[in-house]
């Protein structure tokens, strides 16, 4: 009989391989889910992430998120400004 592998079966490393694969697509639709959701980024910026995202694999998808979060972090959110809308009635009524 022959000894050799069956070249079916796929072997550790393409396993390996297509995990890591599976791992940065997953990371891409995630940048760019979450780029597209994202209101602290005006749509020039949008498309230079967009393209540096796809033209990155690794790198461009987490710059990106770790972009966004930092932007996400500086806005201020509707209740923010509420509460601070209200806080500075409150002084204008005092004096």
């Amino acid at each position: 009989m022959n000894n050799a592998e069956n070249p079916l079966i796929p072997t550790g490393w393409e396993f390996l391989v297509t995990g890591i694969s599976a791992a940065l697509i997953i990371l891409l639709v995630v940048a760019v889910v979450r780029l597209a959701r994202s209101q602290a980024v005006a749509a020039a910026e949008r498309l230079g992430l967009l393209l540096f995202c796809l033209v990155v694999p690794l790198l461009g998808p987490v710059l990106t998120l770790a972009l966004l979060r930092h932007r996400d972090q500086r806005v201020v959110s509707p209740a923010d400004k509420s509460s601070a809308a209200r806080s500075s009635t409150a002084r204008r009524a005092r004096r």
